[in-house]
């Protein structure tokens, strides 16, 4: 994937199934997280009182719990990638 043309901003080849899937759920993950960050800064700066009355407490904790899916899910797909496109004759 570092076959890339910075200029075009794309690649030089196709990318795998299993490559768009892994990049997909990465690009998630980067959508969500400043979502959750604003989100947390701003719980921070009101009171507890407010923020329970004009926030969706729930909905911070539900954007984080997708995140994390989406990185959990990545990892494992990256695992996976590289065993399968690892050459491991010389170990075995």
């Amino acid at each position: 994937m570092s076959d890339r043309d910075e200029t075009l901003k794309q690649f030089n080849k196709d990318l795998t199934e299993e490559e768009q899937e892994i990049l997909s759920n990465l690009m998630c993950v980067e959508y969500l997280t400043p979502k959750l960050i604003t989100d947390d800064l701003l719980k921070q700066t009101l009171s507890s009182k407010d923020y329970k009355l004009y926030s969706q407490a729930n909905h911070i904790k539900e954007l984080r719990e997708l995140r994390d899916q989406f990185q959990k899910e990545a990892n494992n797909l990256m695992i996976l990638y590289t065993f399968n496109t690892s050459k491991l004759d010389g170990f075995l």
